[in-house]
């Protein structure tokens, strides 16, 4: 009796007429509903916190946890939670800040974090069935919307709980008896894993529709990437960053580690002091270059190499390709210099399937070459005032050729003596004096990263008339611990040489002469330091490797099979494509056992339920039969309970017994499904009889 005994309802009523919308809450009910929406608005700052400035998120959870404590020490439930200037203030004064930060209003993050203040702001006001749900479904339309901008496992996670909790709030605020905040929380659990089947389906079986707007994603993140231009120093930056690129797997045999040379940029146009893709637009060298290049065909019987690239957001469109790419699967471009551009800037994580080959027969056009003999201070001619830039380095091209007869020869010439010099590889050579760049690298200061070296090879082909480019992209990669994938960061960024040889583009990594450990794979003492930093380096114990690689293996499996699912991935299963093939057949035997399932199960509950109104209805009749032989003036539209008040005067015993008999009664119709509903029903049977036995011995007495 004491389950019974509690108050029945967490909504109070306003006096006068009113809308459930406008229902005041209170109680302690009420509190758990108001401390469930106040900690998903708290969760809500975790992301905030990585795309938003860290002290106007701070503003907001100070916001969030002011309402909290405000809530709880209010003194009346009527009494107003502020003065009605100060939410009115906050709207002024933090969308505000928000501008003053540097958030554009043409970026997306400005757009989610409005939506997440209004939420928080309504926190303040919160006292109505309203705003509960306005509270609710904000905080639900700000933790999806954030996977616009990340789409990983451990966020998604996050998500199905801030979800849960949501929907618990929920649960609580619609409960009759209320619920502890735990019971209402797994409620909305068990809602979310009976959506999850149907999701699921969804995910597998619904076409990838384009959107129908665009909405400009932040640029002004964090990123590190390669540049569309380059000076020396640019990779030298750039490899002290642990950054993941992209991860690679290869179908099969993979290139030995040395041989792994992933382009992305090729630079043909130098200015004197950088290097860039192409000569400014609207020039017609500029129109080849960008124009789509003519598909490389592989020489027969080379060796060929499938793979597949998960590649990072950098916020850029070119794409990290292995050398000699002859076919490809993704929405991108090849241009004439065997650039592969990606359809928009890579703002989230893609998927790119290529083959690569060994040997390619190479078509290439009269104007990409000339653009390869390009120098500063002239056009491509090669005339006398081209040695107003780099007089010395011209002089030294002058020398080595005047003793080779052949390109390949000439080639062979600068490997000596490069070898014959002291170089040395550092990532932090200093700076070079003077306009003539390349020739203080190459005869006073001598030491440099690979961009020094693989600029200032291309300088000296081309000033002997050979035609030679600077191509930027990774070399290597550390391959995981089970062998199935190599993980690229960008501390693998590279720059090395192609020269023209023979009818065909040869590479030449000049790097590779002065510093071959950084090809095959070892480290400078730079790199090393760098390496150390993390947790997960090659000194670290090997517990903290596994778990290391156990853990990217889950992020890339992740990356792969779920934010980078595609239609061909649903066509390479063999049961899709016998279910297509018996695609009428399983349908008509889906639709049977799904009918006889149903079925089943639907009239199995109709009988239930209709038994359970059968046996309501007949205690019902009998009290109200028993009573009516006491009182048979007893009105009919009402309840038992207005009866028991009308024997009272009369029969004050007998509306004792109809009074517990009708406590039982209406707990067993509108209660809270339980347990203990057949112990409620033998109850309400023995308060019955008890009852029937009252009425007998009254009118036996009269």
């Amino acid at each position: 009796m004491s389950e019974l005994s509690q108050p029945l309802p967490v909504v109070e009523l306003n006096p006068g007429p009113k809308k459930v919308s406008n229902m005041v809450l209170v109680g302690a009910a009420w509190l758990r509903v108001r401390n469930l929406l106040h900690v998903v608005q708290a969760m809500v700052a975790l992301p905030a916190f990585v795309m938003l400035p860290a002290w106007w998120v701070a503003m907001v959870l100070g916001v969030v946890g002011l309402s909290w404590w405000r809530g709880r020490h209010r003194q009346r439930q009527n009494e107003a939670l502020w003065p009605f200037w100060w939410p009115a203030l906050l709207v002024i004064v933090l969308p505000g800040t928000l501008l003053w930060s540097g958030q554009s209003p043409l970026d997306l993050a400005f757009y989610i974090a409005l939506a997440y203040l209004g939420g928080t702001l309504k926190l303040l006001e919160l006292r109505t069935y309203r705003d509960v749900l306005w509270v609710t479904f904000m905080a639900l339309f700000v933790l999806a919307v954030f996977f616009l901008l990340e789409q990983g496992m451990l966020y998604t996670l996050f998500v199905a709980v801030g979800t849960s909790l949501c929907l618990g709030a929920l649960v609580h605020v619609h409960a009759p008896l209320g619920l502890p905040w735990r019971a209402a929380w797994q409620q909305g659990g068990r809602a979310l894993l009976w959506a999850l089947p149907m999701m699921l389906l969804l995910f597998v079986f619904f076409p990838r529709l384009p959107p129908l707007w665009s909405m400009p994603l932040p640029q002004d993140q964090a990123r590190s990437g390669i540049s569309s231009t380059m000076a020396p120093g640019d990779i030298a930056d750039l490899a002290m960053s642990n950054a993941l690129a992209f991860r690679a797997e290869f179908s099969g045999a993979a290139p030995l580690p040395d041989e792994l040379y992933w382009r992305v940029l090729t630079l043909t146009h130098y200015d004197g002091r950088r290097w860039y893709q192409s000569p400014a637009a609207g020039n017609a060298l500029g129109s080849a270059l960008s124009s789509s290049s003519v598909p490389l065909q592989p020489v027969v019987n080379s060796v060929q190499w499938q793979y597949e690239l998960l590649l990072e957001p950098t916020g850029q469109p070119w794409v990290p390709v292995l050398e000699n790419l002859i076919s490809f699967s993704a929405e991108a471009r090849r241009l004439a210099d065997q650039r592969l551009l990606w359809h928009e800037p890579i703002n989230m994580a893609q998927r790119l399937t290529g083959i690569a080959a060994a040997e390619v027969i190479w078509q290439e056009s009269p104007e990409v070459l000339a653009q390869a003999l390009q120098l500063p201070d002239a056009g491509i001619t090669g005339a006398a005032n081209t040695r107003r830039n780099n007089p010395r380095t011209h002089a030294l091209a002058a020398q080595l050729s005047g003793a080779a007869d052949t390109p390949q020869a000439y080639v062979t010439a600068v490997r000596e003596w490069f070898l014959n010099q002291p170089f040395r590889y550092t990532l932090q050579p200093g700076a070079m004096l003077g306009p003539h760049t390349i020739d203080d690298f190459l005869l006073r200061a001598q030491s440099g990263f690979c961009a020094h070296f693989a600029e200032a090879f291309v300088f000296l082909m081309r000033a002997a008339g050979i035609p030679a480019r600077v191509v930027v992209g990774y070399q290597g990669g550390q391959l995981s611990s089970d062998e199935r994938y190599w993980r690229v960061r960008q501390r693998d960024a590279h720059a090395w040489a192609e020269v023209w040889l023979g009818g065909a583009w040869v590479r030449i990594d000049p790097t590779a002469w002065v510093a071959p450990e950084r090809i095959q794979g070892s480290m400078t003492e730079e790199l090393l330091a760098l390496d150390e930093r993390e947790w997960w380096s090659a000194s670290a114990s090997p517990l903290w490797q596994r778990l290391f690689w156990r853990w990217d293996r889950v992020q890339y499996q992740w990356q792969r099979w779920v934010v980078n699912f595609s239609a061909a991935d649903r066509q390479g299963w063999g049961f899709l494509a016998w279910f297509k093939a018996h695609a009428q057949t399983v349908a008509i035997i889906s639709a049977i056992l799904f009918l006889s399932v149903f079925g089943t199960w639907y009239i199995a509950r109709w009988r239930r339920e209709n038994n359970n109104s059968r046996t309501l209805r007949r205690l019902e009749h009998q009290a109200r039969t028993a009573c009516l032989r006491c009182r048979p003036d007893l009105p009919e539209n009402e309840g038992l309970t207005h009866w028991a008040i009308h024997l009272r005067g009369t029969h004050p015993e007998l509306a004792q017994d109809l009074a517990e008999f009708a406590q039982v009664f209406l707990a067993l119709c509108y209660g809270r499904p339980s347990n203990q509903q057949g112990e409620r029903l033998r109850t309400a049977r023995e308060y019955l009889q008890h009852l029937q036995r009252r009425v007998k011995h009254e009118r036996n007495s009269r």
